[in-house]
């Protein structure tokens, strides 16, 4: 089983590697505050770079919390994040528009 980090640094780290152009495209920087068993901080800058860190940005302008099951959940696709959000599963702080722009950064790289 995929862990968050290795979600984060080998799966959305390879898709950003894959296509640096249009993660760049996206230019946000997202900071994920995952809870659970798998704790951690993340950022994702999509800004400059790219590139995908462990810890806290305060330039982020969208910070996600949410559980670590949910979060393998949203990136195997058995879970859906409008679902997470609309359930209060996922919280997010600063700019929400940003956050809609998180499916572009998934599918980077995909096929």
């Amino acid at each position: 089983m995929t862990t968050v980090a290795e979600f984060f640094t080998v799966k959305i780290g390879g898709r950003i590697a894959k296509n640096p152009e249009g993660a760049l495209e996206i230019a946000e920087v997202y900071q994920f505050n995952i809870t659970g068993e798998q704790a951690g901080t993340f950022t994702i800058n999509l800004k400059e770079g790219p590139a995908v860190t462990e810890g806290e940005n305060a330039d982020a302008t969208c910070v996600l919390t949410l559980e670590d099951q949910d979060f393998i959940g949203l990136m195997t696709g058995e879970k859906n994040g409008m679902e997470l959000f609309a359930t209060g599963k996922i919280q997010i702080d600063r700019d929400l528009m940003a956050a809609m722009k998180l499916e572009k950064l998934f599918s980077l790289g995909r096929g």
